[in-house]
């Protein structure tokens, strides 16, 4: 999945694998994805994998996006089990399409006035 906004800023969201692909009967553990991150925002890009998603989350995710790519109601923010990624939508400016918050592996290297809110 791949989303990016007039500015430049752009996030590319991809399953790498399975955090661990020898257990199969764990509600959890057999969820467990290996995301690929890139990301890059005013100007500054990285790159990482990291098991941030169980599989119901990325659906999750999928539909949140949707919905609100086709102007429909989301939630106010969607959370996931493990922190590294958030979502809040920011209905103040119709230009973005990008999602305006998140937390991307440690990748914290923005200050609180350059975050996108």
């Amino acid at each position: 999945m791949r989303v990016s906004g007039p500015t430049g800023d752009d996030l590319s969201l991809g399953i790498g694998g399975w955090r661990f692909p020898s257990i199969e009967y764990d509600q959890y553990d057999s969820n467990w994805l290996l995301i690929d991150v890139s990301a890059t925002v005013r100007g500054r890009s990285w790159t990482t994998r990291d098991p941030c998603l169980l599989t119901w989350e990325v659906a999750d995710l999928i539909a949140w996006l949707d919905s609100l790519a086709t102007g429909g109601q989301v939630e106010q923010e969607l959370d996931f089990m493990e922190p590294n990624l958030s979502d809040t939508p920011d209905h103040s400016n119709q230009d973005r399409i990008f999602p305006p918050e998140y937390h991307l592996a440690g990748h914290n290297w923005l200050t609180a006035s350059q975050r996108i809110h």
